[in-house]
């Protein structure tokens, strides 16, 4: 039981720490996290668990919720970024890292679908309701440069398809965010924002169909 108790303590601290770096990065800082324990190491399943048990603390604060999601998958794309890097590193054991990336992604999505305009007037934590929202694109875009590097490198098909599976998942939340939680004009500006800031070459078709469909 001592022995537990020890580890639970050390899985605290390893998780709690880095956790809350996340919440500060932008795209540019995707990697420079640095996760104490990644998915190869023993630990990692009580890293996880404690995870686990600090959701427990804002299941009925959805917005909350939202932001730690939101944190615990960027950390998550830090150690797939880790893993990689590392030269004894299994492709088995990325390419878990990545399915569980996608499993957090798809919970992370389901979340803020289910997110209503009362829920975030207000705005949430330390974000007022436009720093929350921004946050959330900008993460979302993110994640989406992310998974772009991921499948230009991919080369085994099934994990090309679960890749390109995420991708859809986060236009949806995009999609619900600028439906239901924002104006279809300010969510554009958002998204072109985010866009300039990152350097991105990427087409603006999900921002640009959107305004197409205010102005039918």
């Amino acid at each position: 039981m001592k022995r537990i108790f020890i580890l639970f303590l050390l899985a605290l601290v390893f998780v709690i720490s880095p956790s809350a770096q996340a919440m500060e990065m932008n795209s540019s800082e995707l990697s420079s996290a640095q996760p104490a324990i990644l998915p190869n190491n023993l630990f990692y399943s009580i890293k996880s668990w404690v995870s686990n048990v600090q959701k427990l603390f804002t299941q009925n604060n959805k917005e909350k919720d939202v932001l730690l999601s939101t944190q615990e998958l960027s950390l998550k794309a830090t150690e797939i970024k880790l893993m990689q890097g590392a030269s004894q590193t299994s492709l088995e054991s990325i390419n878990k890292a990545k399915y569980s990336y996608q499993n957090s992604l798809n919970l992370l999505v389901a979340k803020i679908t289910a997110l209503q305009p009362s829920d975030i007037v207000n705005g949430v934590e330390s974000f007022s309701k436009d720093g929350f929202l921004n946050y959330l694109v900008e993460r979302m875009f993110t994640h989406t440069e992310f998974l772009n590097q991921l499948i230009a490198l991919e080369q085994n098909e099934d994990m090309l398809i679960a890749l390109q599976d995420a991708k859809g998942k986060i236009n949806e939340a995009l999609m619900y965010v600028a439906n239901n939680l924002d104006t279809t004009t300010a969510f554009f500006d958002r998204l072109s924002i985010v866009a300039q800031s990152h350097n991105s070459t990427l087409p603006n078709q999900f921002g640009q169909t959107l305004l197409n469909q205010e102005s039918q």
